[in-house]
């Protein structure tokens, strides 16, 4: 039996034209959503359009996919997305923002379809409606959120190597990538800037420092090695950046502190 499962995403068409369906690698897609299959989904599965229209970023216009073979098993909870299932169409959308900052949250709606027969299909969902799809973007920047025919074309040309950096055998030696991989995706599921930035400057520093001691010059000096567009003294100002918003409101305390 053919088993589908699908992450239901909304992307942004006002700047850009979006991708209309494409191959990212292993099997996934990511294809614009058609409207029957969508309303088949939501009458099964009730809770997708009440999740739907709670979003920030709605309607639902596009879904990551992919499918394999597979047996419908007699209990619902065993026919849901399972956290294995969705590790494909998870590592897509880390290559998604990579490629682009989008707003495309791992808390995705996830379908789980079954194919009984060519035209047929029985889908499985258990959403918790409180649960927000979103990653938080910088003002202004959400209205960028899509995916173009040029995006899934770079994120193709680097799905073999995410999938070589989070295998488990190759990980350890590479665990200063993966781990500023992981800092840059938590980063954005933080809404507040200011607490969100120091973790994307320590994604920044697992790429670049080699050592606890001499930060500052690491930065400096490595980061225009590393992107040619970045001088050293831009360097400096995202180094004194970060500062700035860890270490500033103490300084100011400390600053106006009587003296004794």
């Amino acid at each position: 039996m053919r088993i589908e499962v699908s992450a239901l995403v909304h992307l942004q068409w006002w700047h850009e034209q979006p991708v209309e369906n494409g191959h990212i690698g292993s099997g996934v897609f990511i294809r614009r959503l058609d409207s029957e299959w969508l309303d088949v989904v939501k009458s099964q599965c009730p809770k997708v359009e009440a999740r739907e229209q709670i979003e920030f970023l709605s309607p639902y216009t596009y879904r990551f996919f992919y499918e394999f073979d597979g047996e419908e098993q007699q209990s619902v909870d065993l026919n849901l997305a399972t956290h294995q299932d969705k590790q494909p169409i998870l590592r897509a959308i880390i290559l998604s923002r990579i490629v682009k900052p989008t707003s495309i949250g791992y808390d995705s709606v996830w379908i789980k379809s079954f194919y009984r027969t060519t035209a047929i299909a029985q889908h499985y969902h258990d959403q918790v409606i409180n649960n927000l799809n979103l990653a938080f973007l910088i003002e202004g920047d959400e209205d960028w959120n899509t995916i173009t025919d040029n995006d899934v074309a770079v994120m193709t040309e680097l799905w073999d190597s995410l999938q070589f950096f989070l295998d488990d055998a190759n990980e350890p030696k590479y665990r200063r990538i993966v781990r500023a991989i992981k800092f840059n995706e938590w980063a954005y599921a933080i809404y507040f800037p200011e607490l969100s930035h120091p973790i994307i400057h320590a994604a920044l520093e697992s790429m670049i420092c080699t050592g606890s001691r001499h930060n500052k010059a690491q930065i400096i000096q490595r980061l225009p090695q590393v992107v040619s567009f970045i001088s050293k003294e831009q360097a400096e100002d995202i180094y004194r950046t970060c500062c700035g918003f860890k270490h500033r409101q103490c300084c100011r305390r400390h600053e106006t502190a009587p003296k004794h």
